[in-house]
């Protein structure tokens, strides 16, 4: 079930890239698979049952696509075509409404929820969604993370993640001379990637 969502989340395309030495040809195959993933499964966007029951429409993983899609563009400095936007959009219109919001039992993945809004808003310039991802983020954040900056669920393998999310968003608060949230980011990510530290195991025996 994982190794399928993966290929619907789109992670495995920045994999490829951060290796660098995808050459031109790869970077167009790439592309080429986000299109057949659009001509396959977006006309499903509109339709409610579908995006009720497939995991490929989970909140989680329509908020992975539209980050790992907006940050592979971003990575090859390239810009999505205007059917791809037009899709994200549709991308983001669905997650706004199926926030992974529980009350007491939220998890982290309300701030992937709010990573793909920001990242969709700033590349986009869209202010309204862009300080919609912000409201999310300030009112969970503190509820996730210790004082000291580790993730309340305890995770060696989440606070990696979580601190790579945060610092996807701080790269595109840099982008959108987002100064005031990007201030706060930094001195979140402090924390968080000393906690990173705490995990990282430098002693081989």
């Amino acid at each position: 079930m994982e190794d399928e969502m993966s290929i619907h989340r789109f992670n495995w395309a920045l994999t490829a890239i951060s290796k660098n030495d995808v050459s031109e040809k790869d970077s167009l195959w790439i592309k080429a698979q986000i299109e057949n993933w659009q001509s396959l499964f977006s006309k499903e966007a509109s339709n409610n049952k579908i995006i009720n029951t497939s995991l490929k429409w989970s909140s989680y993983t329509i908020g992975e696509r539209i980050s790992n899609i907006i940050l592979f563009h971003y990575y090859t400095k390239s810009k999505p075509p205007i059917n791809l936007q037009n899709d994200l959009f549709n991308h983001v219109d669905i997650l706004s409404r199926r926030l992974e919001y529980f009350k007491s039992k939220t998890g982290n993945h309300i701030i992937n929820n709010a990573r793909a809004l920001y990242l969709f808003g700033i590349s986009f310039k869209n202010e309204t969604i862009i300080n919609f991802a912000k409201e999310i983020f300030r009112n969970e954040i503190k509820k996730l993370i210790s004082k000291e900056g580790f993730l309340r669920e305890g995770s060696s393998h989440y606070q990696f993640i979580f601190t790579r999310w945060i610092i996807e968003i701080y790269i595109f608060s840099n982008i959108g001379k987002d100064r005031n949230f990007q201030s706060e980011l930094k001195s979140l990510l402090k924390k968080l990637m000393s906690c990173c530290n705490f995990f990282y195991v430098t002693n081989k025996n």
